[in-house]
């Protein structure tokens, strides 16, 4: 479904606002976590599982010691995809009243102002840049350590997501 499209479909259902914009880009990220989460765990060697299996491990210790450790790579790609989708459609918020940067694009657009939209898409494309070239990171120490260390509420992950809201830092009355 284009991102556009379910915008659209949570204007009814949440009003206009940033509210349907971040239920819309939620619900848009969990597609690249679902599916890298179903391939890293499909993927997992069938003698590992076994001997799991065997130790008298049940299905949750096994998930959570064994198979989740061991697909966190794929899952963490997952979780980057979204972030870094989510930060480049963030913008389009602005089209059903969520402003951020996505606001000064489209009234450049509509002023045919090079400059204003400039103002939106660089530091929207600034916030996505080092996400999509930064490494995927897993644990350093397997024994005992999480699987998706840093990964609280409070991490940085719920800032890039933020960030892509965040208006520009000298506002202008863009419309008058």
């Amino acid at each position: 479904i284009p991102l556009l499209a379910l915008l659209v479909f949570m204007i009814p259902l949440f009003g206009i606002g940033a509210t349907p914009a971040i239920v819309a880009l939620f619900l848009y990220s969990l597609l690249p976590i679902v599916r890298n989460t179903h391939a890293g765990l499909v993927d997992l060697p069938r003698p590992l599982i076994e001997s799991a299996e065997v130790l008298g491990l049940t299905s949750w210790e096994r998930l959570r010691i064994i198979e989740l450790p061991l697909a966190s790579r794929p899952i963490l790609a997952g979780i980057k995809t979204a972030a870094v989708i989510n930060i480049g459609t963030a913008t389009l918020g602005a089209l059903i009243g969520a402003g951020g940067y996505g606001q000064p694009i489209l009234t450049g657009i509509r002023l045919d102002d090079v400059g204003l939209i400039l103002e939106g898409a660089v530091p929207a494309a600034g916030l996505a840049l080092p996400r999509a070239l930064r490494p995927v990171r897993t644990m350093d120490r397997p024994e005992g350590s999480p699987a998706l260390r840093g990964l609280t509420p409070g991490s940085h992950s719920s800032w890039v997501i933020a960030g892509a809201y965040l208006p520009p830092m000298h506002p202008k009355p863009y419309l008058q």
